[in-house]
């Protein structure tokens, strides 16, 4: 999710190699990049930023699930949903309700993408349950919109 941050993770190992003499496991380049993105974020706690990690994973991983598919990580519409995705997470964990949407937009989604539907309401089972976070009918709209896009 933060190809740069792990990158620049990657090359802090190679250098703690070389200047320490200590090998240490390439998890630990994740470790390094969770700091990384911790430190942009104006000093948010890591949990905070460890808890939307999962929330992230686990939604790709039930779209994934859901649709039997191994996404590309370098088209443009895996990036603009993991992008929807970390916004959306950021409101779950900082409980910031989205604004309703009108009905209208719904019935068109249930209309056009009832597959992408299908699968956004089980993100809204996962959300509710595990966050207690309420997903509403604008959420649940966008979600449709990206699952379907990313599919397509």
């Amino acid at each position: 999710m933060y190809k740069t941050e792990y990158q620049i993770g990657k090359e802090a190992l190679q250098l703690i190699e070389m200047k320490l003499g200590f090998i240490l496991d390439e998890n630990e380049a994740a470790s390094i990049a969770l700091h990384l993105v911790n430190a942009q974020k104006e000093g948010h706690l890591l949990e905070h930023t460890m808890k939307m990690v999962r929330m992230v994973q686990d939604i790709l991983n039930i779209v994934r699930i859901h649709y039997g598919i191994i996404f590309d990580e370098d088209c443009i519409s895996y990036n603009r949903f993991v992008t929807h995705l970390q916004y959306f997470a950021k409101r779950v964990v900082d409980n910031m309700q989205q604004g309703t949407s009108d009905s209208f937009l719904l019935e068109q989604v249930k209309l056009s993408y009832p597959d992408a539907l299908s699968c956004a309401e089980k993100i809204r089972h996962y959300v509710e349950t595990t966050y207690d976070y309420p997903v509403g009918r604008e959420e649940i709209v966008y979600l449709t919109i990206h699952i379907h896009r990313l599919t397509q």
